[in-house]
């Protein structure tokens, strides 16, 4: 089973960051793991304002996915 989360911002500017996900497990215990490259409209900067590129931005969109339990969310929601 995959699927794809969105997470959207209720400020100004509208931000949204999205990822992939495929269900996995182990032992008999589900677990989701984020796949590919989080899709997002925004651009991380320096300390000088310029852009950090692509694929900075894209590690630190993908570390910070791993700070959170999105993964209870998401599995409460779907039936397997």
């Amino acid at each position: 089973m995959t699927g794809f989360t969105e997470w959207i911002n209720h400020g100004i500017p509208a931000i949204t960051i999205g990822w992939d996900w495929e269900l996995a497990g182990t032992d008999g215990k589900p677990c989701l793991l984020q796949t590919g490259i989080p899709g997002r409209n925004i651009m991380f900067v320096d300390q000088h304002g310029q852009d950090l590129g692509t694929e900075q931005t894209t590690a630190i969109l993908v570390d910070w996915l791993k700070t959170f339990d999105w993964q209870t969310e998401i599995l409460s929601d779907i039936t397997y």
